[in-house]
C-alpha cells in the first residue's frame, strides 16, 4: 500500500469516510464537484495504519485491487483486555460477522429439532429460491 494514494467519485462523504476506516486511511484533502450523475468528491489520501493494522490489512490483500478498492466490507478491531486498541480497521462499522451468525442458527436449529422432531438433516436444509420470492408451495 502506498503512503498516500487519490479516488475519485465518492458519492458522498459517507462513503469517503467508510472508505478511508476501511483501508486504515486519512483524507487530507477533498474536492466536491458536480457531474452528470450528481455531486462527487474526490480525495487525498494518507496511510493512517499503524504497524499492526498494517500488517493486518496485508491479510486482506485478497479483497483489495489494484486500484485501492476494497472488493466487499471487512474490518478487524483488536484490543487487549484492560488495555488499548492495537487493530482498527472500520472497527465502528456495524456489521454481522460468520461468527456471530453461527452464535444464532446453530443453537436455533437444535431447539427447532427438539421441539418438532424435525430430522437432523431437515434442520439444515434452506431453500434458497424463498429468498428470491419463488418459494415452493407447501
Amino acid at each position: 500500500m502506498p503512503a498516500w494514494w487519490h479516488k475519485y467519485g465518492f458519492t458522498s462523504l459517507t462513503e469517503l469516510r467508510n472508505y478511508a476506516a476501511q483501508m486504515g486511511a486519512r483524507a487530507v484533502d477533498v474536492v466536491s464537484h458536480g457531474s452528470v450523475n450528481g455531486r462527487r468528491f474526490d480525495a487525498a489520501l494518507i496511510d493512517n495504519a499503524n504497524a499492526e493494522e498494517r500488517r493486518m490489512r496485508g491479510h486482506y490483500a485478497a479483497l483489495i485491487d489494484a486500484n485501492q478498492n476494497p472488493r466487499g466490507i471487512f474490518s478487524s478491531h483488536l484490543k487487549e483486555v484492560d488495555g488499548a486498541v492495537l487493530v482498527n480497521l472500520n472497527g465502528q462499522r456495524s456489521a454481522e460477522v460468520a461468527s456471530a451468525l453461527k452464535v444464532l442458527h446453530l443453537p436455533a436449529g437444535g431447539w427447532q429439532r427438539a421441539l418438532w422432531q424435525i430430522p437432523l438433516l431437515r434442520a439444515w436444509q434452506v431453500d434458497f429460491r424463498c429468498a428470491l420470492q419463488q418459494c415452493p408451495p407447501g
